[in-house]
Formats: C-alpha cells, structure tokens, sequence
C-alpha cells in the first residue's frame, strides 16, 4: 500500500493512493484501506470520520483539512519539502523515498521510541517528520503553510448509569460485537490469530455464528508447539467447531529477517520483538484471504480499567514519572517527554469515565500507535479487518460503569454466559494468569514465577544458550537476545553512541541484555533505531 499526497501552489494533490479506495464528494475526498460507499453530501467532516475507518480530506479556497479517524487506521506522516510543499504518506518508509538524502534524528523522538515504541503525539524519531495522532485534524493554506494539528475530539465518553448490571452491560456488548461479525462478506475466506487468552477467543465465538468452519483458517505462533497458548487455542478451536490452528514457530531467524525491514516500514514504533503476525503472514504467502484482527480489543473490553476509579492527573503518568528507564533520560529531553504528553492528553478531565490517566493514554496513544499500526504493517501481505475497531462499540462499553467493565471482566462473563466456554485459569493462558488472586491459582502462579526466575539463573550461567521449557511463555525473546543478538547489540549501542544519541553511562547501561525481562523491549529497539539510522546515512 501507498498514499501520497502533496499539498502546496495552491493545490491538494494526491500523487499515489496505491491499495486505498477512494470517495469524493464536492470538497470532501474519503481514502481508506477498505472499501469504500459513497459520501453523504451533508457530511460533518469530524461526525463522518468518527465513524469510518480511513482519512478524509477537505479542500477549500481558503485552505486545507485532513482528518484522521479515532482508532488512527491509516496513519499519515507528513513533511516540509525543501520545494515549499506539504507531503504527506501513510508509509513511514515512503517519507526516504522523497525530497532529502539526509535526514537527522529526532532526540526526543528517539527517547520516546526507545522507551515507549513509539513518539509521543506528533512526533517521529526523524527531526523533519510528524505524524498525525488518533481523532487528529490537521489544517493549513494550500502552499502547505499556516499549520495547525488538533484533536477534534477527546474520547469523552460519560458513564451511563442506566447500565446497572453485568447481564445489561454483557447484553449491549453482545449486540454490538455480533452486528460488527455479521457484516462479514460470507463469500470470502479468512484468517484469525488464535491464542489461550480471551479475545481472540471472543472473536471466535462470534465468528462462529457467522462463518462456516472452512472459510477460516486459525494461526498460533510461538517458540515451541508445546506452550499452553497452543494447547488451549486447540481446545477453543475444536469446542466450537474448527480446526486444530496452524502453528508458525518463531526463531532467531524471524527476528532477525524482520530487522531487515520492520524498522524502515515503521519507523522503529514497531520493534522487530513483535514480528510473530508478520513473520506468519510472509511465510504463509497467501494474499487471497482477509486477516481479522482482534487488535484494540485491549482499549475497548477494559485491559487498563480499574475499580475504583483513581482521581489523579497527568502528574501521574508512569511513563513520565516511574517508568524504569526514565533514570537513563537527560533532564532537557524527560522536559520535552513530558509536555509532549501534557500536548497529547491535555483534553482528559474528571468528565471521562475512565479509570485512571494510564487508561486514557492506552486508549487514545498506545494502541492506535502500536496495536492498529501494527495491523497496518499486515496489509503488506494480506487485507486487515479491525472488528473492535468500531466507534459505536467503543463508546458503549467506555460509558459502561468500571466496576462492570474493569479488568475484561465482561468478556468472561459473555463467554461463560452465553458460549458455555470455560475463563478458568487452568483452561486459559491469558497475561492475567500472572496476576494471581481471582485470575490464577496460587499453584499456577507459583510455577510461573519459579521458571522466570529458573531461567533468568540459566540464562546467565549459559549466556542464553540454554533453558528450561516454560509453557507460559509464546516468545523466548530474552534468550534469543542472550544467544543471537548480544553482539549486535554491543554494535548496535556503539553506533547510537556515536551519533551522540547516547552517552557513555547510557550505552554502557543499554549494551547489557536485562537480567529480567524488564528492559528487554528497549534492547530490542536499540536494534532497531540504530540500523535504521545506520541504512539511511544518519550517522
């Protein structure tokens, strides 16, 4: 897929629309990666996009609009030609292709990748790019000047107290969720990744009532066909009627071919420590057949909501003030961290029924940034469907009251309730197992921690080149970093230092794979942030 579009001597133009389908209506054009009905004449631009996957673009004699919608499905990177005009792309490795040879970095862009994975608001890890974040507007005179980027909206959703129990609030998500399945082209077949966990269980269930068993083929990936997320995607597969999901292992090789261009199509936001769905979509080579992706199922079914509601402020973000890896940040740049948040969060007030500022920004930064950016970089290889994705079953389920809500706790209620399917922990490899309590047996978490902790020694005695199965675990990614990148890693983290991106207390710190897993993601992206400087001649 390719979008280009150019905006400056008084005109908009869209230069490539490779794989977008396109609507127009007067001054309104509609692109978006799934096709496409007509525009109503009467559209209000921000009510339209609210409600449709895709960019609209708004053409005037006074200037420019382009908006993106709330879930950022087709994101849009933009940049000052030294010709004076505005270009936009929705491929990051697009922005290389045009205009400059030399591109510099980012130093807060950097940061933010490296600890985050992906910039704060607008920004890129290269100084001359910006992105447009989720439900953004971004406006301008028609030389491509004059530029103003905002929300046009602020996920402001207040609770609905006519929602007064689980059975009410499982019945408006089950109307909703079976609605969205239903519009499922039945003469296609598809694809679903299919884990122990909970939603792409859900996901099943409702595919279930809509498909046949042989238009959709399931997937599991992981390091070793023995992990419980395999054996339980088994069971949930064959309890409703499908078949036994194809396993795509992951080794060294995965990660290290999806170095080799991860970081270019995404600008580093996606580390090649998440390639499992596009190392299976590239294997499989089976374009034909339409991905559904359970990806922001996490921001809507309530993953960071907590009862009771936490009455803070944007003073409390972890990731500008616990996070681990701040200690490495220069004060100058944790400054600049912080008012790029303070910019991007700025419209969460005591109105929003949410939880706390942590699950804000997990609804309207990082899931629209990693998870549907992520399913964007799919499209690649094959057409991506985004069900949970859907305005209107997004704004219902964040005015559901956060007791019913918090923790997914509807999700197990629908698939005890209304599929017979068993949520114990014994039958489901959900990330909740770790938590322990009401989620996990005391026995299960135990096991879990006393492997972790097992392999943490062998890791350090061996240098990665052994351990002992861990069922619980999909990835090995710290052995792997142990066993087949520390070397890179020590050259990665050298060149970074030679950029002057890092110092040497940071790169002495970073050069070291973690003990514990905490720190393994930014070694990852120092893989990463430094071939992709390295290969566009940033150094």
């Amino acid at each position: 897929m390719g979008l280009h579009i150019q905006i400056g001597n008084q005109d908009l133009r869209i230069l490539e629309s490779t794989g977008f389908h396109i609507a127009r209506e007067g001054a309104l054009t509609f692109l978006s990666a799934e096709p496409v009905q007509a525009l109503p004449s009467d559209s209000d631009p921000a009510d339209f996009i609210k409600r449709h996957h895709g960019l609209l673009l708004v053409r005037e004699e006074s200037g420019f609009e382009i908006y993106t919608d709330p879930f950022r499905t087709v994101p849009l990177f933009y940049v000052e030609s030294a010709t004076d005009n505005l270009d936009l792309f929705s491929g990051f490795e697009d922005i290389l292709r045009h205009g400059k040879k030399r591109w510099a970095p980012d130093p807060v862009g950097f940061w933010e990748c490296l600890l985050f994975e992906s910039p704060l608001w607008s920004r890129t890890i290269l100084s001359e790019a910006r992105q447009m974040p989720a439900a953004s507007r971004l406006s301008g005179d028609l030389n491509g000047g004059n530029l103003k980027l905002q929300r046009y909206w602020d996920f402001c959703v207040p609770e609905d107290a006519s929602i007064d129990s689980a059975e009410k609030a499982a019945d408006g998500l089950f109307e909703r969720l079976d609605r969205g399945f239903a519009r499922l082209d039945r003469s296609q077949s598809y694809l679903l990744g299919m884990s122990g966990g909970l939603d792409c269980r859900l996901a099943l269930c409702f595919l279930s009532r809509h498909l046949s068993p042989d238009q959709l083929e399931l997937f599991t990936y992981g390091y070793d066909s023995r992990i419980y997320e395999y054996i339980f995607a088994g069971r949930v597969a064959a309890h409703l009627g499908f078949r036994k999901p194809l396993f795509h292992r992951l080794t060294d090789e995965s990660y290290r071919s999806a170095l080799e261009t991860m970081p270019f199509e995404g600008g580093c936001q996606i580390g090649v420590q998440h390639c499992h769905i596009y190392s299976f979509l590239r294997e499989l080579g089976d374009p034909e057949r339409i991905v559904i992706s359970t990806n922001y199922s996490d921001a809507v079914l309530g993953w960071d909501a907590r009862y009771p509601a936490r009455n803070d402020s944007i003073q409390h973000l972890s990731l500008t003030t616990t996070h681990p890896g701040l200690s490495l940040v220069p004060e100058h740049i944790l400054c600049q961290i912080r008012r790029d948040a303070e910019i991007s969060l700025s419209g969460y007030t005591g109105a929003h029924n949410y939880s706390s500022i942590e699950e804000y920004c997990y609804v309207i930064e990082r899931n629209q940034k990693f998870h549907v950016y992520m399913a964007h970089l799919h499209r690649k290889f094959n057409r991506v469907l985004l069900p949970f994705a859907d305005f209107d079953l997004a704004t219902y389920m964040w005015s559901v009251p956060l007791q019913l809500r918090q923790r997914k706790s509807l999700s197990d209620y629908l698939l005890a309730r209304r599929f017979d399917l068993p949520t114990r922990p014994e039958n489901n490899i959900s990330s909740r197992t770790q938590w322990g309590g009401s989620y996990s047996s005391a026995f299960r978490t135990a096991r879990f921690k006393f492997l972790n902790r097992l392999n943490t020694a062998l890791r350090l005695m061996t240098g990665g080149r052994f351990e002992w199965f861990n069922p619980f675990l999909t990835e090995n990614q710290q052995t792997i970093l142990y066993g087949s990148f520390q070397e890179d890693l020590g050259q990665s983290v050298s060149l970074l230092k030679q950029a002057g991106l890092l110092n040497e207390e940071q790169a002495g710190t970073l050069a070291r794979p973690p003990v514990r897993f905490g720190g393994t993601n930014e070694r990852y992206q120092c893989l990463a942030l430094a071939r992709f400087f390295e290969d566009i001649g940033a150094f």
